[in-house]
Parts: structure tokens; sequence; C-alpha cells
């Protein structure tokens, strides 16, 4: 994580544009769940913006979002670069087991290329590897991700809260062929860890060990079989023994 390098680039990227690619990943919006309660995020127009607004907003500040807008937000990233629309059940079934209705995937609009996501994906594999999240690595298995430690907004003073944070990890597995993503949001962790890669970080790699271990899960254990023939027997004088 480095802000400074993530400020530049939003002066680069700049206004326009980082919000056409903020609101194209469905932040600022509702994600049309069919469930109650959905909020929107914030995410201002660049035309209530500061002179500061870009590397700010590139960092995390200005702007908040959902753990659903998130969590769709990396799995365009693990597609190659559709936003889907989420869905919360895929069938449902009569007390016989039979369909009644199925759900099937949705995309709303292509966000990066499939070039630029297979680099996300790298980086975000890194940051598991030797980043911030090494908390989240398993033996053997490709993980890709990204901490977070967001300061909270306080109602009560109308700013960030002195102390206040929310630790998250966003990621997805097997780096390589994504088939699951998931995101760990903890609020206002209690003690004096609170970055997300100490204390969310491990949660998403419990969450990948257990689902590993069920024989029907997205993802088994990838184990590999060595079979090799057995050592030939070290040569050996033995003594004569007979009529002792």
């Amino acid at each position: 994580s480095s802000n400074i390098v993530m400020g530049r680039l939003g002066l680069k990227v700049g206004p326009e544009r980082l919000y056409r690619y903020a609101t194209d990943l469905g932040f600022g919006e509702m994600t049309g769940l069919s469930f109650p309660g959905e909020a929107a995020g914030k995410l201002r127009s660049p035309a209530r913006w500061s002179a500061r607004s870009c590397p700010t907003i590139a960092i995390g500040h200005e702007i908040s979002v959902t753990p659903l807008q998130l969590a769709l937000a990396y799995a365009a990233i693990a597609n190659g670069g559709v936003l889907m629309e989420p869905m919360l059940v895929r069938e449902v079934r009569d007390r016989n087991g039979r369909v009644l209705r199925r759900s099937q995937p949705h995309a709303v609009r292509r966000v990066f290329s499939e070039r630029t996501t297979a680099t996300l994906r790298e980086m975000l594999e890194a940051v598991v590897d030797s980043g911030t999240a090494k908390a989240a690595r398993v033996r053997g298995f490709s993980i890709g991700g990204k901490t977070g430690t967001a300061q909270k907004y306080d109602a009560r003073v109308g700013t960030y809260g002195a102390g206040m944070y929310v630790a998250s990890f966003a990621g997805f597995a097997p780096a390589e062929h994504p088939r699951l993503v998931g995101v760990v949001v903890l609020d206002q962790p209690a003690g004096r860890h609170y970055y997300g890669g100490e204390v969310a970080a491990p949660v998403f790699r419990e969450v990948i060990l257990d689902l590993m271990r069920l024989p029907n899960g997205p993802f088994e254990a990838r184990g590999t079989d060595v079979a090799c023939k057995p050592p030939a027997p070290a040569p050996v004088t033995v003594p004569d023994l007979r009529l002792l």
C-alpha cells in the first residue's frame, strides 16, 4: 500500500476519467439487488470536487462503498473486466427437489480490458504473496487481494472519528483462474491491531481453508501424489553365525 503512488495515479488519471471508472464499477449507485436496505454509498460528481479530490479519492477518502459494491468490483477484475449483476439465490426448489425458479448471471457492462485485469490480478497476487496481505496466504494455493484500513466517519463531529477504523480485505481465489470472490469487513476492531492485513486477511484465509476441505466445494486442495521406486537395500556383510 502506497498512498503516494495512488495519489499520483489519481492526478494522472484526472477527475473525469477517475469518476467514470468509479461509476462504471457501480460505486455511488444501487446494484439493483432485490433485497431491502441496500445503500448506494457516497460518490460526488467532479463538479463538487476540490483540487485535492483526485489524490484523496484514489486512496479511499471522500468516497464510501458497500461490501457488495466492493465484491462486484473485485469480481470484475477476477472475470476479465465485466461488471455483473448480483444474485442472492441461484435457484428455488420445492419440497420434492424440483426447481421452481433458477437465476442466470447477467453482465452489466465491460469496465476493463482483459489485458488490464490480467495485470491487476498479478499485482493483487503479489499483495498476498509478499505485500500487506501475507496473513491471507495459503500454502500451495494462489490468492489475490487487497487490504483496506479506512478511517470511519463520525456523524457526531462531522468528520473522521479519532481512533475509529474499518478494516477490510477483498480477494479472489485461485488467482490464476478465479472461482470465488470474498470481502471481509471488520467494523471498529478492538485492541491495538486494526489494520486490514492484521485482522481481516486472516479471516479470509480461514474461509478459504474451510472451503478447500469441502468435497464438493468451489475448489479442492491441489495436492500432488508422487510415486517412486523404493530405495535398493544397502549392502550389508552378515557375520557367519553358524553353530554359535
